[in-house]
């Protein structure tokens, strides 16, 4: 949490700088409003990452035809943080706003069209749209396995979104086995506090739990949220969600 702290930091200051020295709707603002807004989303506060995006957006907008690729990643962070605070049909709308910039311009299997796929996915995710979730997430999987190496971090997170959606449809069988598949990834490229880490260790041990197997279960659950709470802090989110798995986990063994 000090280490994404301190980037917010640093970019306020920078922003700071750049408001005073250059006009209000000056193309330079748009880095410093995307980093500092991207800042505040690392630390939770997705309000006022919105908030940042949105002045971003606000700049190019007067200076960019409404189909440039550029609008399309602004929406896309919109998007995000408006995923991020509940608001996921708002979400939905801005992300189809990118997609269809991004299908006038880009070929079909383009890199850029994963990101965007992923995105729709997460949001459909969130509205209990698990089929055309899993449907999202493997077209972002056949792009991006056309281009990286099947050992990229990219991958991993990939597989572990295909798992979760497979999971909520019940299909618990396939979600353990793109779950192993991430964690093979993940445990050697990813950094031992890395959330995205704690995210599918939270993910197995819910499959695990599905499966009976809650001495695994547990095991994965502590990972997690002793990931969250070192790169996180207590207060985040995110950290009270994993310990709130891990308490009910381990009241389900007590009853045993």
């Amino acid at each position: 949490m000090g280490d994404y702290a301190a980037a917010l930091v640093f970019f306020e200051k920078v922003l700071e700088i750049h408001q005073k020295s250059l006009p209000s709707d000056h193309p330079d603002l748009v880095l410093s409003y995307k980093n500092t807004g991207e800042s505040y989303r690392s630390v939770g506060n997705y309000e006022m990452a919105l908030s940042y995006y949105e002045k971003a957006l606000e700049i190019h907008k007067k200076s960019l035809p409404s189909n440039h690729s550029i609008l399309a990643g602004h929406y896309n962070n919109i998007a995000i943080a408006h995923h991020f605070m509940g608001n996921d049909v708002m979400a939905l709308s801005y992300l189809n706003e990118a997609l269809e910039i991004c299908r006038q311009s880009l070929p079909s299997d383009h890199p850029d069209l994963a990101r965007y796929y992923s995105s729709i996915a997460a949001v459909h995710g969130s509205l209990g749209n698990y089929t055309i979730a899993l449907s999202y997430n493997e077209k972002t999987l056949t792009i991006r396995q056309k281009f990286l190496p099947s050992n990229h971090p990219n991958l991993a997170l990939n597989y572990n979104n295909i798992a979760r959606a497979h999971h909520s449809l019940g299909k618990y069988a396939m979600a353990l086995s793109y779950l192993k598949k991430a964690l093979e990834i993940m445990e050697i490229s990813f950094s031992n506090r890395h959330p995205l880490l704690a995210r599918a260790y939270s993910n197995m041990a819910a499959t695990l739990e599905k499966f009976g197997r809650y001495d695994e279960a547990v095991g994965y659950a502590i990972q997690a949220a002793e990931i969250v709470r070192s790169s996180l802090g207590r207060d985040h989110a995110e950290t009270k969600a994993y310990e709130n798995q891990l308490h009910k986990l381990q009241q389900s063994m007590s009853l045993l």
